[in-house]
């Protein structure tokens, strides 16, 4: 194993380092680029400007891979990058930071990167109707009140023109958060989506039974039909 707690041990960076070579596909799914340069102050503005022309052309995850090369790159001559890094994640609430700490002490469990997967299948497979139905600003400040939006995500998605690319906006910086499935499900109820919430957790039927929203013992159906239509 790699222990990082000895005095014989890599630095802090180096662990970091390590971590993300082990992790990146996970890192690289779960970040938006744009709010966490603006964590990053050791980042020249040019560097900054370049990750965030890669997002807005290619999208976050184009970006996010050239942000890690980019902190391995640098992280040599600039001490405490791969911290600042780490940290810009944690702040941001994102999925990502619980790979980065060297502890390990946060390190996501397989059944709970499956119900993170699954949750994020479930978004896509049902987006048209998402974006259909869900009113965007309720949601978000549903979504804000229980901490998985913070302030900022709220105003991206209240700059977006029109309800349906709001929503857009809304549920890819959702499906970056860290254990955002249930609150969300709770959100979509608050904000009057319930048929929705039940929908999406497999409880079709128990649109009112708000006990339900979060719980997802009874997604088996839908993962079967995600599996189908991968395979199709």
């Amino acid at each position: 194993g790699f222990i990082c707690c000895s005095a014989t041990s890599p630095s802090r960076d180096e662990c970091i380092l390590y971590l993300i070579s082990c992790f990146r596909a996970r890192i690289k799914s779960s970040v938006q680029v744009n709010r966490v340069l603006d964590l990053m102050p050791s980042l020249s503005l040019d560097q900054k400007r370049q990750l965030r022309a890669v997002a807005g052309e290619k999208g976050d995850v184009e970006a996010a891979e050239k942000l890690l090369s980019v902190v391995e790159k640098e992280a040599p001559g600039t001490p405490g990058l791969c911290q600042e890094f780490s940290e810009a994640l944690l702040k941001g609430g994102y999925a990502a930071a619980d790979y980065l700490d060297p502890s390990l002490n946060d390190l996501p469990s397989p059944s709970s990167e499956a119900t993170g997967d699954l949750g994020t299948a479930l978004v896509n497979l049902f987006f048209d109707r998402l974006t259909d139905t869900l009113q965007a600003t309720q949601v978000a400040f549903k979504c804000l009140g229980k901490g998985l939006l913070a302030v900022e995500d709220v105003e991206r998605v209240s700059w977006n023109r029109g309800n349906k690319s709001a929503v857009r906006e809304m549920l890819c910086r959702i499906i970056q958060k860290k254990e955002w499935l249930s609150p969300f499900l709770e959100a979509l109820g608050e904000a009057g989506h319930a048929n929705m919430a039940a929908y999406i957790s497999g409880h079709p039927n128990a649109s009112n039974r708000c006990d339900q929203w979060g719980k997802l013992d009874l997604l088996n159906d839908h993962m079967i039909l995600f599996n189908d239509s991968m395979i199709h």
